[in-house]
């Protein structure tokens, strides 16, 4: 299963994916993998990891550097990004990083499709924490999303962030499964949410102590309490 966080920028996106990266560690399936995909990686720091290199610095290393003798291009990527990966106890990580930019990558994102499409394999259950847009998630192997998880404040500005992601993520065809919506530290526009026409999984409470930890880039597992942690297993139970 494939789960895809998004959502404006600071609406928590992060947080909530640290939050399901621990719960299912204690629940399962097993092995997770959870993937970085916002250029401005903060996830591994609310886990309590540390990471060196990410996909696009491999990539980029691909591109302009030549393969060690034997080995294809093909080959010394796989190779690179198994290294990449970094192990943890019930789950493994990688950070996607910095975006294409200006110049054409299409044979090296050729062979990161076929990575990611081998990643999946791999491992039943991935959680992907997205950056703002969802361009990125059409140039993975197939385009489809099991679980697409959309995060709003209460803001207007983060509604109509999630209506716009609904729309792009019909404009790039991608395949999604369930589609559903997390309230973060609010249950004040619910009425509002449920007029996009996803269903609203939860809205978790305000935690004074993950906020802290969030903000300061600081672990969040074990600081979740116990309202906090029951309202992730009801997301997780609309999921499954």
């Amino acid at each position: 299963m494939k789960i895809a966080i998004a959502g404006k920028g600071g609406t928590g996106k992060t947080t909530l994916a640290a939050l399901l990266v621990g719960r299912f560690r204690e629940k399962g399936p097993s092995p997770l993998l959870a993937i970085d995909a916002d250029p401005n990686a903060n996830l591994h720091l609310l886990l309590g990891i540390k990471y060196e290199k990410s996909i696009s610095d491999i990539r980029d290393s691909v591109r302009h550097g030549t393969p060690p003798a034997g080995m294809t291009k093909s080959q010394y990527f796989a190779l690179a990004a198994e290294e990449a990966l970094v192990e943890n106890r019930g789950f493994d990580f990688i950070a996607m990083g910095h975006p294409e930019g200006k110049d054409c990558y299409c044979s090296v994102n050729n062979i990161l499709r076929s990575f990611l499409e081998n990643m999946e394999k791999r491992y039943p259950l991935i959680i992907i924490d997205n950056e703002a847009g969802l361009e990125h998630l059409s140039r993975q192997s197939n385009g489809r999303v099991d679980c697409m998880i959309f995060v709003a404040e209460n803001t207007n500005v983060s509604l109509t962030a999630v209506k716009n992601g609904l729309e792009i993520s019909g404009k790039l065809k991608l395949e999604i499964g369930k589609t559903g919506l997390v309230l973060n530290r609010t249950d004040t526009i619910r009425s509002e949410a449920e007029n996009l026409g996803i269903p609203v999984l939860a809205a978790l409470p305000e935690d004074p102590a993950i906020r802290s930890a969030s903000e300061k880039g600081e672990p969040v597992g074990n600081k979740v309490s116990p309202a906090v942690l029951e309202k992730i297993d009801k997301i997780i139970a609309q999921l499954q």
